[in-house]
């Protein structure tokens, strides 16, 4: 019994070594509301972004709208742009843009292009980019 209290007690531990941004990625959902209810997008009818949630909450919702976001994660590195549109009486539509951009993104090279990676010709970054260059 006493091995049974150790293992459940290392197992609900494990969860806290957990890095910062494990999962975070999965946060890129469109929505104000729904972000800040904890993603409640996906049952909630009222939301402006049910065609991106759950487009057939868009049956169920009695008012049309739009809704303009902007957020950044990774502290600035990814920008996330949404303009959300709920159109119709009747018959229910949605229109949902996004734009994601992401900026810092170091492009590395070795010192001496001509010698192969090692300890004294090691990756140096030479420029830096964003997705929006071309």
């Amino acid at each position: 019994m006493r091995k049974l209290i150790i293992y459940v007690a290392l197992l609900t531990c494990v969860g806290l070594g957990a890095t910062k941004y494990a999962g975070e990625i999965f946060q890129l959902s469109p929505g104000v509301l729904n972000q800040a209810m904890g993603n409640t997008g996906l049952t909630w009818n009222g939301s402006l972004s049910a065609g991106w949630w759950n487009p057939a909450l868009l049956a169920t919702s009695s008012q049309g709208g739009a809704e303009l976001m902007r957020s950044e994660n990774f502290e600035g590195l990814l920008q996330q742009n949404q303009f959300a549109l709920s159109l119709g009486g009747k018959t229910r539509s949605a229109i949902l843009v996004s734009h994601i951009g992401i900026d810092k993104i170091k492009l590395t090279r070795l010192e001496n292009e001509a010698d192969s990676l090692s300890n004294s010709n090691r990756p140096v970054v030479w420029k830096t980019v964003s997705n929006n260059d071309v």
